[in-house]
């Protein structure tokens, strides 16, 4: 095993996932000279196409983490529903691992982030554990509510919003919960660095707007436009959050402000987010770069805005399937103001992630109309028509 004395310089990362956030993980950790390894089951998986060296293997490979851990200086995780026991008794055996197994593991269960919530008494929608749904239990807390799957959901899936006694009879299976649905201004997506030895920092608030379809992000702006002492509110409850779960590394923290002007945490992720992906163009130190000095242990970076910034999402258009067709893309490669950022992913399907742009500006709108603009001259498809 490669020494895990903290005094040794931490040079080679590990990464169990090789998504996208893998891939710009990836390209910041190469860029600044350093070695990286991914873990990931698709054959140039997109951190692949990178640069990053991969171990083909599942998320639960406990052999193969194993392997990966032991190859590598300090290991971190691109996603939550993998193998964190492994991970744990790795951790336990002197392997740097960030964030902590167990945080990831209490994330992943989005029962067990919200209990903790309370636990801190932070502010978030009123819940009930729900282990049996039932069309009555949910009648008995009170419409409109949202059911939500204890794991495994995320991008819109283990998530039913029930408005009416008619979305009753389309209820999720299995463990879950059920909360109390938070009519609000605006949905608010705060990014949150935590060191080992507990230096904390934020970025801007950014101002979130979803896919009615996919029930997954569709653009952002930031920063949010709302009054300086919401964002500093904002700012201040995601920090405590993610203190409150004992987390340290980069952390997606989302919450809404409420029509009564409340804010009330919705869900976190143990790791960098879709919301933080304008960090890229827009400010001085991205959320990758900064994951790359928490995991080596190097100072944080600044997260200063350098410009407004508005991110859309590329997702995979309707009617087709199979391998991924861009049209439109390389049109933007001299545009200072507009950035596209291609996920190398060989497969698309309808809403799928395929990619992001940030287009920059003087000002939010400004910003926001020309992503808009660049966003609808990019189509991505699978090359078959279904």
């Amino acid at each position: 095993m490669s020494s895990h004395n903290s005094s040794t310089k931490r040079t080679h990362i590990g990464v169990v996932g090789g998504g996208q956030l893998g891939a710009m993980l990836a390209s910041a950790v190469l860029k600044a000279g350093h070695q990286i390894t991914v873990l990931d089951p698709t054959p140039d998986c997109p951190a692949a196409t990178v640069g990053a060296m991969q171990i083909e293997a599942g998320f639960f490979d406990s052999q193969n983490i194993r392997a990966l851990v032991e190859q590598v200086d300090v290991t971190t995780v691109e996603l939550e529903n993998i193998d964190t026991e492994t991970l744990n008794t790795l951790a336990q055996e002197g392997a740097p691992v960030i964030p902590q197994p167990s945080v990831v593991a209490a994330i992943a269960n989005k029962l067990e982030q919200k209990q903790r919530y309370a636990d801190h008494g932070l502010p978030t929608s009123r819940f009930e554990p729900m282990p049996n749904p039932s069309a009555d239990g949910i009648r008995a807390f009170g419409l409109p509510a949202v059911q939500k799957a204890e794991r495994g959901g995320y991008d819109g899936r283990g998530v039913a919003l029930i408005r009416t006694e008619s979305d009753l009879d389309d209820l999720l299976p299995g463990p879950s919960f059920v909360e109390g649905f938070v009519p609000h201004q605006m949905e608010l997506g705060v990014m949150v660095a935590v060191t080992p030895d507990g230096e904390s920092d934020t970025w801007p608030v950014a101002e979130m707007h979803f896919n009615p379809q996919g029930n997954l992000l569709d653009y952002l702006v930031a920063p949010a436009r709302i009054p300086a002492d919401v964002a500093e509110r904002a700012q201040e409850l995601a920090v405590s959050a993610v203190k409150a779960m004992g987390g340290i590394g980069i952390y997606g923290v989302e919450m809404f402000w409420s029509d009564e002007g409340e804010l009330l945490l919705n869900e976190m992720a143990p790791r960098t987010h879709n919301s933080g992906h304008y960090t890229m163009d827009a400010c001085e130190t991205s959320q990758f770069e900064q994951q790359m000095r928490i995991l080596l242990g190097l100072p944080l970076g600044p997260t200063t805005l350098n410009c407004k910034a508005a991110m859309v999402n590329l997702l995979g258009a309707q009617g087709f399937e199979g391998a991924t067709v861009i049209e439109g893309a390389d049109q933007f490669d001299d545009n200072p103001n507009v950035h596209v950022h291609m996920y190398g992913k060989h497969d698309c399907r309808f809403l799928r992630k395929m990619g992001h742009l940030t287009a920059l500006g003087e000002t939010v709108e400004e910003a926001l109309e020309r992503a808009q603009r660049a966003a609808e001259s990019i189509i991505i498809r699978g090359a078959n028509p279904i």
